[in-house]
């Protein structure tokens, strides 16, 4: 499945206006709903898996269930995320690499596996909140705003991200115009790291004895840079 999102950092603690947006609450389908995640994820001690662009993880979701995903490297250009992500339910929370859908990521990561363990290195633990959005050019988005932290051993970083997937439709620019109107309310930002890259840094550090630093602050983006970049995936410039 090709998964197609805009990731953005929430630059503020105060999530306020995000839940009394008028365009939001105008266009989703249902009330928000609020739920707590925790993902963990999954290498080998050299990173074998991250430098084949491969992300495998299992989350237990709002229902109990546990849901093994493998994702692979994909693109990303200007924080917009196209990828193939693949998911299986599994009875427990350990690995059943055996249940991947697609055979030539099975067959790799079980190579991997014959000469190396694969095991948990960190985890994600955070609130969701999530809303279903009927924009208009018949263009499904799906809300989420996660707010919590990544742990690797004793160590944390905080986690504060919008997400905007295309649940259904063409109009990828319909993602950088609600950027836009979000952004007009309160303080956000491309995000182009995804939650797995922050917790490889944390990881990193902690094993070297470091303390955590991130990499880069980020600014605050106001609304006529998402507004650009939407002109720029109407005109082909962004693919």
């Amino acid at each position: 499945m090709k998964e197609i999102e805009l990731k953005l950092s929430l630059l503020e603690d105060d999530p306020k206006a995000l839940f009394d947006h008028p365009l939001i609450n105008h266009y989703a389908k249902d009330p928000s709903i609020t739920f707590d995640l925790k993902t963990t994820y999954y290498d080998t001690d050299d990173f074998a898996l991250l430098k084949a662009g491969i992300a495998l993880r299992i989350r237990e979701d709002e229902n109990g269930d546990y849901i093994q995903t493998v994702k692979t490297k994909g693109t990303q250009v200007q924080g917009l995320h196209q990828r193939d992500e693949y998911d299986n339910t599994l009875h427990t929370n350990a690995l059943d690499l055996q249940t991947i859908d697609m055979p030539d990521l099975r067959q790799q990561l079980l190579e991997i596996a014959k000469t190396q363990t694969i095991k948990a290195l960190f985890h994600t633990q955070f609130s969701r909140t999530k809303w279903l959005l009927e924009l208009p050019k018949q263009c499904l988005v799906e809300l989420v705003l996660d707010l919590g932290e990544v742990v690797a051993g004793k160590s944390s970083i905080p986690l504060q991200e919008i997400e905007l997937e295309l649940v259904q439709g063409k109009a990828m620019d319909c993602l950088f115009e609600l950027a836009a109107s979000i952004a007009g309310s309160m303080p956000i930002a491309i995000e182009d790291r995804s939650k797995a890259w922050k917790g490889y840094q944390l990881y990193q550090a902690i094993a070297a004895s470091k303390a955590y630093h991130d990499p880069r602050l980020q600014e605050r983006q106001l609304p006529d840079f998402f507004l650009e970049q939407a002109a720029l995936l109407r005109a082909g410039a962004i693919h």
